[in-house]
């Protein structure tokens, strides 16, 4: 697969993330009337979780250029990074700088600007290290752009696992930013974000062919996931390629497919896998050994 590929999911995970972490609380439920039949008043209510703090516009002018950048969904990465980079030189100290930083990470990305991405990522760090969705892109991107033979490979992933590393510990820490959002779905919406993560950590270790830890990475990854993923189960199959569990390789390219496959330059990279590792079990069964199919790159 073509190191230009980002998986739709990181982008969803992202949204969803962005809401979590940038969105102001709703108000708290109203407290019972008094009167209504309710808990003993003398038994002690459980305390209240600490607010998050928001950023708050200071002037006129801050709000207008925000409201330039985040308005208007018409723009294009080029024109969000122009608006952004004219804010952070107006406005250097505002409360919403990461938020603007955050705001070109995307931008790169949506323009697959890989070295500019990583540029304002780290600089979204320098101003929040916890923030999870630069984590996870960053965690999640370092291994698509890392070939096995690059000279700086090993750099490139090391950089990649601390990031994941950065990125579980800070997925732990989220606040629930909804009163009215259950513990369940919380921790759905949590899981999914430590699955984008492992997904992450499967392909650091199938760069440097360690299948066994990318198996368990990406069996690791599917569990925790709202929605199947295609690309993961689809690297799935590599890794259990890898470790010549052909027909468990199968079964995972079944559910890439089934998922939506894994759709590149017109064609299903999942589906033709499906189909070379099928071949393969055919033509094993019954006949004299055959050479194994030989994954494509992940």
């Amino acid at each position: 697969m073509t190191k230009t590929w980002i998986t739709v999911a990181a982008v969803v995970l992202a949204a969803s993330l962005a809401g979590a972490q940038s969105q102001a609380p709703k108000p708290a439920a109203a407290p019972q009337p008094a009167g209504q039949a309710a808990a003993p008043a003398q038994q002690p209510q459980q305390a209240a979780p600490p607010a998050v703090k928001q950023p708050t516009v200071k002037t006129k002018e801050e709000g207008e250029a925000l409201q330039k950048l985040f308005g208007d969904q018409t723009l294009t990465p080029d024109q969000k990074i122009t608006l952004a980079e004219e804010f952070l030189l107006r406005f250097p100290k505002s409360e919403f700088k990461t938020m603007v930083l955050l705001e070109e990470v995307k931008a790169c990305q949506q323009k697959n600007d890989f070295p500019n991405m990583l540029d304002f990522g780290e600089k979204v760090l320098k101003e929040e290290p916890e923030n999870a969705i630069t984590l996870i892109l960053l965690s999640t991107t370092i291994p698509e752009r890392t070939g096995e033979n690059d000279l700086d490979r090993d750099v490139k992933l090391g950089k990649a696992e601390s990031y994941a590393k950065r990125a579980l510990a800070a997925i732990d820490k989220l606040p629930k930013m909804n009163p009215q959002t259950s513990d369940a779905d919380w921790d759905k919406v949590r899981n999914d974000a430590r699955g984008q993560v492992w997904a992450g950590l499967g392909l650091v270790a199938m760069v440097r062919k360690q299948f066994t830890a990318a198996e368990e990475a990406f069996q690791k990854a599917a569990s925790l996931q709202m929605r199947q993923d295609p690309v993961a189960y689809w690297r799935l199959g590599l890794a259990l390629q890898g470790n010549k569990k052909y027909a468990e390789a199968r079964e995972a390219l079944k559910k890439s497919v089934a998922a939506g496959g894994v759709k590149v330059g017109g064609r299903d990279l999942a589906a033709d896998e499906l189909k070379r590792v099928e071949d393969f079990l055919s033509r094993q069964s019954g006949q004299t050994a055959v050479p194994p199919p030989q994954a494509p790159k992940p």
